[in-house]
């Protein structure tokens, strides 16, 4: 779990105090917590299945360490990276609906299926949790600092 400070510039269904993920059954599920309720249509989860930051979409937001992000959930939709170098583009490809729930006041519950990820023999991944302003910006990021590294189970 990260925990931080919300950011006190931005709307309290924005500003994100903690996130956390498990692994239930054939799925990653990714709960963030916001000051106060928040947007279930404004987020962003990155995923980075493969370390590897020479591959994937570098959000402008990541904190340094980040590697690219290989999956993007928007909207109740996991989508793959398409891009290359130019990263200003829109090149995800939509894989798969996602499972976005407000599971209490200032709780929204992200659950992505395994099977699309390419998760075989990757014994870690990397998260990025980010929710938007109206201008599709970002407002709130976690973590800001450093980077939350997922232990994959059964790997």
């Amino acid at each position: 779990m990260i925990k931080q400070a919300g950011k006190p510039t931005v709307s309290m269904s924005a500003s994100l105090v903690s996130a956390s993920e498990k692994f239930e059954g054939d799925a990653l599920v990714v709960t963030a917590t916001t000051e106060g309720e928040p947007d279930p249509s404004r987020y962003h989860l990155y995923i980075d299945a493969d370390l590897n930051a020479s591959t994937g979409f570098h959000p402008a937001t990541a904190a340094p360490g980040l590697g690219g992000a290989d999956f993007l959930c928007e909207g109740g939709f996991l989508y793959a990276w398409d891009g290359g170098e130019n990263q200003s583009a829109w090149s995800w490809r939509k894989i798969s609906p996602v499972t976005t729930t407000q599971d209490r006041k200032g709780q929204l519950r992200v659950v992505v299926p395994l099977t699309f990820l390419n998760l075989q023999g990757k014994k870690q991944i990397q998260l990025l949790f980010e929710t938007i302003n109206d201008k599709w910006e970002s407002a709130d990021v976690i973590p800001r600092a450093g980077t939350w590294v997922v232990k994959v189970p059964g790997q």
